[in-house]
């Protein structure tokens, strides 16, 4: 029976309302229809000016190299302009240099594929009757459909891909060279961009994920910071979809942070909190075998978050109402959104949802001088050292 509820909940989120929101898009763009038709021909160019107008600044690709000095305005980032003039400073002007180099490769991209992505879909698009009746009448229709309709798109796809190559290519620089040394300020840390040891099937027995299939991990930081030993990374899990056709599809179904830390002090039960999605919706989470429900005297925190133990007494010893304090601060940290956990053995390993991508470059259109990666990420490093120091988990008898 619950599974057969998993499933209508997980079709309703999936498909039914996603149907509805893109049925809605159609009839606007139908009911709009005889306003934009007599400028069809326009489409391809338009669009793909539209995606990269930024590129036709005619001043976008001026060397603009400045003698700054890094604005420490929050308190994590005291003594970091120390840092940045000994280890970013003098990287600067080379950055800049192939960020240049990497806009005009973009816009030279740009001005080559514009005429081409433009001019093909609407070669199409005007001997559309003499493709009809070479190719839907003779061979069913399917490449008339795939030529005329799916084509210019597909089109208008690959030179985007083409575009943006040089931009990726030089933000993947900056996370590969840039960031390690914007890390060291914290102490011993190393920054793998695309990991290839991470196992999110490991933490599956917490009950965190729904249902996936498959996982792209990223941004993997590994160091030590007040004796607890740090291994995060992002994720995104993905689950397998069968199409109309009956080919597949993945559809994304989670994007987070897994944050796993050193607990000073073994444990020999399983704790696990997760976010309480009340009665309802407490029937799609996954039964946690061996581990019972248990209810804690804070009324608040029983109605954010729901905890399983195989050890009762372990449980109320780990979740004092200090600790239920800092956790509701921590959610609070992140955005108001419920950071999950789950103490076993040595470990506590945190799953955080997120929305947007985090760990990522400042804007290729903006001069380089590392500044706002730096404080981007010494952001986002601060909300990972307030676990530590919110939880006090390098604290052995103070939890």
């Amino acid at each position: 029976m619950i599974s057969l509820l998993k499933w209508i909940y997980d079709f309703i989120k999936g498909y039914i309302i996603t149907t509805f929101f893109f049925a809605f898009l159609l009839i606007i763009g139908i009911s709009m229809w005889d306003v934009f038709y007599p400028y069809k021909d326009l489409f391809p160019g338009v669009i793909l000016v539209l995606l990269f107008i930024r590129l036709l600044n005619p001043f976008l690709t001026r060397e603009r190299v400045s003698r700054v000095r890094f604005p420490e305005t929050e308190l994590y980032e005291k003594g970091f302009a120390d840092h940045y003039d000994k280890y970013l400073k003098n990287k600067v002007k080379k950055f800049e240099l192939n960020r240049i180099a990497a806009l005009k490769i973009a816009r030279r991209n740009f001005f080559i594929g514009l005429p081409i992505a433009h001019f093909v879909p609407w070669g199409i698009w005007r001997i559309n009757g003499f493709l009809y009746d070479i190719l839907y009448d003779v061979l069913w229709g399917w490449p008339y459909i795939l030529i005329v309709f799916l084509g210019p798109f597909a089109l208008l796809f690959v030179f985007w891909l083409i575009v943006m190559g040089p931009i990726w290519q030089y933000k993947e620089s900056i996370k590969t060279k840039i960031f390690p040394n914007i890390l060291n300020f914290l102490g011993k840390f190393t920054y793998t961009v695309n990991p290839k040891n991470k196992y999110v099937g490991q933490y599956d027995f917490m009950g965190f994920f729904p249902i996936y299939d498959k996982s792209i991990n990223e941004d993997n930081i590994r160091g030590e910071y007040k004796s607890v030993n740090i291994d995060l990374f992002e994720t995104v899990l993905e689950r397998a979809r069968k199409s109309k056709n009956g080919g597949t599809y993945y559809d994304k179904v989670f994007r987070g942070i897994i944050i796993d830390l050193t607990f000073n002090k073994a444990l020999k039960g399983t704790t696990i909190i997760r976010k309480d999605s009340g009665i309802i919706g407490n029937l799609f989470h996954e039964k946690l075998s061996n581990l019972k429900d248990i209810k804690l005297e804070d009324p608040k925190f029983n109605k954010i978050f729901q905890v399983y133990s195989d050890d009762e007494v372990e449980a109320r010893y780990v979740l004092s109402v200090s600790f239920m304090e800092r956790l509701k601060e921590l959610s609070e940290a992140f955005g108001s959104k419920v950071v999950q956990c789950c103490f076993y053995q040595e470990k506590v390993v945190f799953v955080v949802p997120i929305k947007k991508n985090m760990f990522e470059p400042g804007s290729i259109y903006a001069n380089e001088n590392f500044i706002d990666d730096a404080k981007s990420l010494l952001e986002e490093m601060d909300l990972i050292c307030k676990i530590i120091d919110i939880l006090r988990l390098n604290i052995k008898t103070n939890i």
